[in-house]
């Protein structure tokens, strides 16, 4: 990684685990574009565990959300109260109780089976459970004429 100019980070937790990330410079790509996928949205998120903060900021920031972050019960609410506009939640089993209303709300969980995001979360999994509670709010809030359906289309192009 020195070789390459870049440098080598890891985030650790006693009795938790650790997560090792580098970083190297690269030239440009036409998929750059591609990475900023939440460009625009507003993410109210509340991760109490510093490791898996640190490590959302890392990955929502990548790409291109604003994100609101809270820590208690109270920061919530009245984030969620206030006349600021958001796109999404991510919060842990810990929120349960608390109506997001009409939001799409994406649960961060630590045990297999349990649903939502599994703790440490990667980024591909965060963009997957994003995209598919946006498409699930969008999905519910348009009406859909009888007859049709919807579909997802992946295009692959080799030359």
């Amino acid at each position: 990684v020195k070789l390459m100019g870049g440098k080598l980070e890891v985030d650790s937790v006693l009795n938790e685990g650790s997560c090792f990330h580098f970083s190297a410079p690269m030239a440009a790509s036409p998929a750059k574009a591609a990475e900023r996928w939440a460009e625009g949205r507003r993410l109210l998120v509340w991760e109490e565990d510093a490791a898996g903060r640190k490590r959302l900021e890392r990955i929502l920031s990548r790409a291109g959300a604003e994100v609101g972050w809270v820590k208690q019960e109270g920061e919530g609410r009245a984030a969620l109260g206030s006349p600021r506009a958001w796109d999404a939640v991510i919060a842990g089993e810990e929120w349960v109780e608390i109506d997001t209303g009409h939001l799409p709300w994406v649960r961060l969980s630590a045990g297999e089976g349990s649903g939502g995001l599994r703790r440490p979360v990667l980024e591909g999994e965060v963009r997957a459970a994003l995209e598919g509670a946006w498409q699930g709010a969008a999905a519910e809030s348009e009406e859909i004429p009888a007859g049709t359906a919807r579909a997802r289309v992946l295009l692959v192009e080799d030359n």
